[in-house]
């Protein structure tokens, strides 16, 4: 992935896995977890974990002073 454990919220972003990016970027721009779900044709159990994975994943990139 990268070097420093510290970037930009948008350098880290790209270097997500693809499923990764697509949820992170449908929360940027408001879709619920629900619609994540439907667009993902996952049980909507499944949303908040991926989403958690995802800010998780991002966090580990950027450091705690970024928001996911």
């Amino acid at each position: 992935m990268c070097d420093s454990p510290i970037v930009e919220r948008e350098q880290a972003v790209r270097e997500l896995p693809h499923i990764y990016q697509q949820v992170l970027a449908w929360l940027d721009e408001g879709v619920s977890p629900d619609d994540i779900a439907a667009r993902l044709d996952l049980d909507v159990s499944a949303t908040a974990p991926l989403i958690d994975l995802a800010r998780a994943k991002l966090a580990r990139l950027t450091g705690p002073d970024v928001q996911p």
